[in-house]
């Protein structure tokens, strides 16, 4: 994998792939009334949740269509009774790994949808046409939706007074305050958060910053911007070593980073440009901090480095004058300036 590479050379094609060979298998077929062993079930059931969440992050992550459309499979959700409770060789396996594992799938479901509703090129021009009334009621019904997830899924993992373990499953901790138990789901953890933001950056971006509900949504995407910075502050060294899920994990740090960018450019008020230029300072810091021995970091911090070069190159002295930087961010990515 070539971290600093914005397109991440090669993992489209190889989801694709892994997609062709799954949908031969008959992976995305439910197998509970097939005549196998139960063991067997649940393992095809594993590896096509395990398949359908790579696929889904790596196309919000890359900007691609998913190869997987939820009409083409109906394998139930995953539960903990599918995944083992030990290992080939006889050793337990952690309850927590399993119940982040059924957790990402349930989350992935969600992203599912918003890329539906949000990210094909169909959706988009069908939302150029929305009042702001549907965009808010489309936000109001994923914002029920995601708290749903963390009420049954990450709420419960943050809340054990039992021994909990970090991702490795090798690294045990009996006092664990809140911070230190949401670095220990901290794939989990960063995930919802960058569902969050791929929702405010849709709804964003079809709605002026003066009306009342976009200032609303704004503020909900620093408190989820700052809840990333505050995870990433808080890993500490064995949370660094532990396992995170890739490149799932790479390109979420990169997605808040961007959409950090984002609202930058599109603020209208000196309040908002200042607590925006504050906080990509304060993350790029921290990017560049854990980078050094935190491998997952590296991706964002490359691409924050070249978001922020190319902002300040928006502004050279010429004959004919400085350039509006929104305008430069827009030639460099090939987007339009009414999206950011």
């Amino acid at each position: 994998m070539i971290h600093r590479a914005p397109t991440t050379p090669g993992l489209y094609a190889e989801i694709g792939q892994l997609t062709g060979v799954c949908f031969d298998a008959g992976l995305n077929v439910d197998p509970s009334k097939w005549d196998l062993f139960q063991s067997d079930r649940s393992r095809r059931k594993r590896l096509w949740w395990a398949l359908y969440i790579h696929d889904k992050w790596s196309a919000l992550g890359l900007g691609r269509p998913s190869y997987i459309h939820d009409d083409d499979c109906n394998v139930p959700l995953l539960s903990t009774d599918d995944i083992a409770i030990s290992t080939v060789g006889g050793d337990p396996l952690p309850p927590t790994s399993a119940r982040m594992f059924v957790a990402m799938a349930a989350l992935t479901q969600i992203l599912s949808m918003l890329l539906s509703h949000f990210y094909t090129l169909r959706a988009v021009n069908n939302l150029a046409q929305a009042s702001v009334e549907d965009m808010s009621e489309l936000g109001r019904y994923f914002e029920q939706l995601l708290s749903g997830f963390y009420t049954e899924h990450i709420l419960p993992l943050t809340t054990v007074n039992d021994t909990l373990l970090d991702p490795t499953g090798l690294y045990r901790e009996r006092r664990c305050g809140p911070c230190l138990k949401l670095t220990l789901i901290g794939t989990l953890f960063l995930s919802y958060h960058t569902v969050e933001l791929v929702l405010y950056r849709a709804l964003l971006r079809s709605m002026a910053p003066p009306a009342c509900i976009s200032i609303q949504f704004r503020t909900r995407a620093k408190h989820a911007v700052h809840s990333i910075s505050q995870l990433l502050e808080n890993l500490q060294v064995t949370r660094l070593r532990a396992f995170w899920w890739l490149p799932i994990s790479r390109i979420n740090f990169a997605i808040a980073g961007g959409f950090m960018f984002s609202m930058l450019l599109s603020s209208i008020s000196a309040e908002d440009v200042d607590y925006w230029s504050a906080e990509i300072t304060r993350y790029r810091r921290l990017l560049d901090m854990q980078s050094l021995t935190f491998d997952t970091a590296k991706y964002a911090a490359a691409r924050m480095m070249l978001l922020a070069t190319v902002i300040h190159s928006g502004r050279p002295e010429s004959a004919g004058g400085s350039v509006d930087p929104k305008q430069a961010f827009c030639r460099d990515f090939g987007v339009e300036l009414n999206t950011l």
